[in-house]
């Protein structure tokens, strides 16, 4: 008899978090929640865990329900999804380091707020989330913005504010944030292709642009890219 292990949930998570329909993300987060009485129980009961053997959930877990939640259809996922992530910031400060927050935690987190289709005023909501945790993920230790979180962060931008003015102002103060990282990458600039005006495209990376008009991503410059995972 071979009892499931911390592994065998998060891959049925994941499952769970690619799968379609409404309830999907419902099931990723219920079976996380198991994982956590279970873990619990053996701790009171005093039983010793291996790594082969824990169910306790992990930061890849706890990040697969946080997909799970950006991929569906509820409204409220940005709430949902900064429900996990904080949990995961109070788990680490209480000593359990295998639940700290990646930047993949992070970004999946911001995901859920750029692809939240709910009212208006969700959407202001699920803007003002996505930069809070930006905010909590560059205070965070061990840990920095990659191409994938500016990119998200525009992505925000352009889903969730109307065409106009801000968005273009909230785009190319993201994008000069990613230039000051070093993090422009392909993904960074064709999130900035489809969320900016192509007149703020042009003014903040046109270096990129050549005489024909097109965008040219080999001509990124080394500086905007130097720490940029590009492979």
């Amino acid at each position: 008899h071979v009892n499931p292990n911390f592994r065998t949930f998060t891959a049925v998570i994941t499952a769970w978090a690619k799968a379609p329909g409404k309830r999907s993300a419902d099931r990723a987060e219920e079976i996380l929640q198991k994982m956590e009485d279970l873990h619990a129980r053996a701790v009171k009961s005093g039983k010793r865990h291996n790594a082969f053997n824990s169910v306790q959930p992990n930061a890849r877990t706890y990040t697969s329900v946080i997909n799970a939640w950006a991929r569906s259809r509820d409204p409220t996922k940005p709430q949902r999804a900064l429900k996990i992530l904080k949990k995961m910031i109070d788990l680490s400060k209480g000593g359990d380091e295998s639940a700290t927050p990646t930047v993949y935690s992070y970004n999946a987190a911001i995901d859920a707020c750029a692809r939240c289709q709910g009212t208006g005023e969700q959407q202001v909501q699920a803007l003002k989330i996505a930069f809070a945790i930006n905010k909590a993920l560059i205070a965070a230790d061990g840990v920095e913005p990659n191409g994938s979180t500016f990119g998200n962060l525009i992505r925000c931008a352009q889903y969730l504010i109307p065409a106009g003015d801000e968005r273009n102002s909230v785009c190319k103060a993201v994008f000069q944030s990613a230039i000051k990282a070093g993090q422009v990458d392909r993904g960074v600039l064709r999130a900035l292709q489809a969320a900016a005006d192509r007149s703020l495209f042009d003014e903040v990376a046109g270096v990129t642009v050549d005489k024909m008009g097109h965008v040219q991503y080999d001509a990124i410059p080394f500086e905007w890219r130097k720490h940029a995972n590009t492979a």
